[in-house]
């Protein structure tokens, strides 16, 4: 309700909390992959592919504690589907490698 009425940030805050309690039983991470799926779909829907990856690694790691297969399934496409979509802007899948033009881009950054 907070999301659509404009209150973003609030809902936002509210799903993280819920999605970073402790995962200790079957309930709360129930609870989580819920706020999580809340969440990758409001990210998806304002284009943060990064951030919607993120909730659904999140949910493919709650997935496979959970054993439930259905959901492990699920995830793993959707994650394979993002990483696609991101190519080498996931930081994941393309770490992040020195090279010479990389090097001189910083130094040019951070010269006055």
């Amino acid at each position: 309700v907070r999301f659509r009425l404009g209150l973003r940030d609030d809902a936002v805050a509210e799903l993280r909390a819920i999605a970073d309690a402790p995962l200790g039983d079957e309930p709360s991470r129930r609870s989580a992959t819920s706020a999580l799926r809340q969440l990758a779909t409001w990210y998806g829907e304002e284009r943060q592919l990064p951030a919607q990856l993120a909730c659904w690694r999140r949910i493919l790691a709650v997935a496979a504690a959970l054993a439930d297969d259905p959901l492990t399934k699920e995830s793993k496409t959707m994650v394979r589907e993002l990483q696609v979509l991101l190519g080498p802007a996931d930081p994941v899948t393309q770490p992040v490698r020195p090279s010479p033009l990389r090097a001189l881009v910083a130094r040019t950054a951070s010269s006055p």
